[in-house]
């Protein structure tokens, strides 16, 4: 009994020194609240007093808070609680917190480096397949196109610490034509994150409206799988394994086609997955659409200027997009 209370207060002592080290006033307020035991269950109205002050700042969240926020996830919470952190977390993001703390324009090409490189033709080249709901084809012409919008700053991309709560990769905003992507992640996953958030690039400057938002995810997560997939067969990190793996392969077999049961079978298990995950549960059924019709006229223009541009380069360079 001595040895179990012992290691109790090891991890009781541990765990607070740790919040301390991220986020001290947060720290105190979880000691004052629990008693500094993570044993003790912590309510609705006990995480609102922990993480109000923190979450409500106007100046912004360090990805450090960030940090101490998601270590809040490893202490005994009530099922509405930890409901509650989670929306707590979606609105430090929605508000930009971490963007006001701690964003960095990725403007020279050595900044952009990284992010060029997984739009390089070895991660998209084989995406290859049309959406059976948003009805988009997705071809590495259009990734290409991406990279030269960034590059001529049509699309903003900054690079935001926000200490991996939720584990966010990053996020692309059609009215100010933004891309985020997220520190913190290991350079595969980094990869595979740029490319789901150009997916969404693509979408916004495509002009694209649906009947459901759940549609871009599920199109942007089959995107960023196979340019995962591509660059290392023995990638581990996928958001929805099962059902991202069984689309992939019909991509890369060039089976990912309009008329396909297959295809549209194996889209269907992505969306299902998409809709299961808390994250998008609130935007099932919930109707996408674009930026305003002016905007997205010239977007859609910008958009194929790029893509015929990038495409002659290739040909220069003898590699026809596949």
């Amino acid at each position: 009994m001595g040895d179990k209370r012992d290691k109790d207060a090891e991890a009781d002592a541990n765990f607070l020194k740790e919040l301390t080290s991220n986020d001290e006033a947060l720290a105190k307020r979880w000691e004052k609240a629990t008693g500094g035991k993570l044993s003790k269950i912590i309510t609705a109205k006990t995480l609102d007093d922990i993480v109000f002050p923190t979450v409500s700042a106007e100046e912004g969240i360090t990805g450090k808070q960030g940090k101490a926020l998601a270590m809040l996830f490893r202490a005994k919470l009530s099922e509405q609680a930890n409901a509650d952190l989670q929306a707590w977390a979606r609105i430090a993001y929605k508000r930009d917190l971490f963007f006001k703390s701690s964003a960095r324009a990725l403007v020279k090409a050595e900044d952009l480096k990284l992010f060029n490189a997984a739009l390089g033709m070895g991660n998209v080249g084989k995406i290859n397949f049309t959406s059976p709901k948003t009805h988009l084809e997705y071809t590495p012409d259009l990734y290409g196109a991406i990279k030269l919008l960034v590059k001529d700053r049509k699309i903003d991309v900054f690079e935001v610490d926000a200490g991996l709560l939720s584990n966010l990769g990053g996020h692309y905003r059609s009215d100010i034509d933004r891309l985020i992507l997220y520190k913190g992640f290991a350079p595969d996953m980094a990869m595979m994150h740029a490319v789901h958030e150009s997916t969404h690039a693509i979408q916004d400057w495509r002009n694209l409206s649906c009947d459901e938002n759940n549609f871009i995810e599920a199109d942007a997560f089959i995107a960023g799988a196979v340019a995962a997939l591509s660059a290392n067969k023995n990638f581990v990190g996928l958001e929805y394994e099962a059902a991202q793996k069984k689309a992939v392969n019909l991509v890369m077999d060039g089976q990912a086609t309009r008329m396909s049961k297959d295809w549209s079978k194996a889209y269907d298990g992505v969306l299902k997955a998409v809709n299961a995950d808390p994250t998008y549960k609130g935007t099932i059924g919930v109707r996408y659409e674009g930026s305003d019709q002016e905007k997205s006229k010239d977007e859609e223009a910008a958009l194929k200027d790029a893509s015929l541009y990038f495409q002659t380069k290739q040909l220069l360079r003898g590699r026809r997009p596949r």
